[in-house]
């Protein structure tokens, strides 16, 4: 058992019956006495003296060998060296040998093959140019014979194209004409039908322009109408002052002095002033000659 061991025992002996266990024991340091210190130190340096005497020894008969080895070894490099050079002066020479034959054989085959080569190549350019001739005979003769049979084709084509050409403008005029028939029979038709209606409407808006021109001067207590003309001029200028009053402007509807303005206008302006009409307003009141 090591030092820690028997000591932690010896503790555990004494402490043990008070209930403490000492479960490990480092020793941080031991302190001896000053001639045990120097007896151990002098054996010690004893022990490294004798240690290292044996080591230099050992070291120099190492040493002694090694030189012995690398003696020897130079030795028997020098002549295996040697020993190799001659050898390989000689497998030099005999390689040098067959090299000189090998070149030889490789001329002659090579030789062999040139010429073998120019025949061949002289053979092969011969079938090539008996083939491209073949070939463009061939060629040539199918080509003549395409053209020949899409000349016909396209003659038949040609033949068969006009004529369906022809067929659809037959047909087309045919229908044209049929349609503009019947386009100017339903346009004479309509306009038939509308005239009487147009008629009707351009008669039903004038009997309603009118009517409101009179119930507008029916409710008026101050209207005087005089005239050279009689009632015909009257009727006329008061169709004409209705129709300017529901003239719509971007300002809205004409005022009584606008129209004013405008009918004596016209009136000067045709030469027929034959009506006056005398509006009674809360002013000045306005006069259409």
């Amino acid at each position: 058992a090591s030092a820690t061991e028997a000591m932690r025992a010896r503790l555990n002996r004494q402490f043990k019956p008070q209930g403490v266990e000492i479960l490990d024991v480092i020793i941080q340091q031991i302190t001896l006495p000053d001639e045990i210190q120097t007896q151990m130190s002098q054996k010690t340096m004893v022990i490294s003296q004798n240690a290292e005497q044996r080591m230099q020894q050992k070291h120099d008969m190492q040493v002694l060998s090694q030189r012995e080895a690398i003696t020897t070894l130079k030795q028997s490099i020098d002549e295996r060296k040697l020993e190799l050079h001659t050898d390989g002066k000689l497998l030099a020479l005999r390689e040098q040998m067959e090299l000189e034959r090998e070149r030889a054989a490789g001329e002659a085959v090579q030789w062999n093959v040139s010429t073998q080569m120019v025949v061949d190549v002289e053979l092969v350019s011969a079938e090539n140019d008996l083939t491209v001739q073949r070939i463009r005979d061939t060629t040539r003769l199918e080509t003549e014979r395409v053209e020949k049979e899409a000349e016909a084709k396209s003659a038949v084509t040609r033949c068969e194209a006009e004529a369906k050409v022809r067929e659809v403008d037959a047909e087309a005029e045919a229908k044209c004409a049929d349609l503009q028939a019947q386009g100017e029979k339903a346009l004479f038709h309509a306009e038939g039908v509308s005239a009487p209606k147009n008629r009707t409407l351009h008669e039903h808006t004038t009997s309603l322009l009118r009517l409101r021109a009179q119930d507008a001067l029916a409710s008026n207590e101050r209207l005087v109408v005089t005239g050279t003309s009689g009632g015909k001029a009257a009727n006329r200028m008061l169709l004409a002052d209705a129709a300017l009053s529901a003239l719509p402007t971007r300002r809205g509807q004409i005022d009584k002095e606008e129209r004013s303005a405008l009918l004596s206008e016209l009136a000067v302006a045709s030469g027929r002033a034959g009506v006056r009409l005398h509006v009674g307003t809360g002013g000045a009141a306005p006069r259409w000659e």
